[in-house]
């Protein structure tokens, strides 16, 4: 399984500027998230993919939510964006 690297790097730069053009885009087309939860569809574990599905929805909620005005802090969305990646290294090669 190859490390999605690109749609994590999407994913902090949506959080990093909540209010810029990844943060809309990912928050109103899903750009990044969607790609990575294809990802984990297909390369994760039962169990590993519903953790992973759990996070990705948080993100994508961290992310709609920051659009419009401050819903959590930066530190929670990148506590889970740390939790995603160690599911995800647990499965690459």
């Amino acid at each position: 399984m190859s490390y999605p690297t690109y749609e994590i790097i999407q994913i902090n730069e949506a959080i990093s500027k909540p209010k810029g053009n990844r943060a809309a885009m990912a928050a109103s087309v899903g750009w990044g998230i969607d790609p990575l939860l294809d990802h984990c569809k297909n390369n994760l574990t039962q169990d590993d993919l519903s953790k992973a599905e759990n996070i990705i929805e948080k993100l994508r909620e961290y992310i709609k939510r920051n659009c419009e005005k401050k819903f959590k802090t930066m530190g929670y969305a990148r506590d889970l964006v740390s939790d995603l990646k160690l599911i995800l290294k647990n499965h690459c090669k």
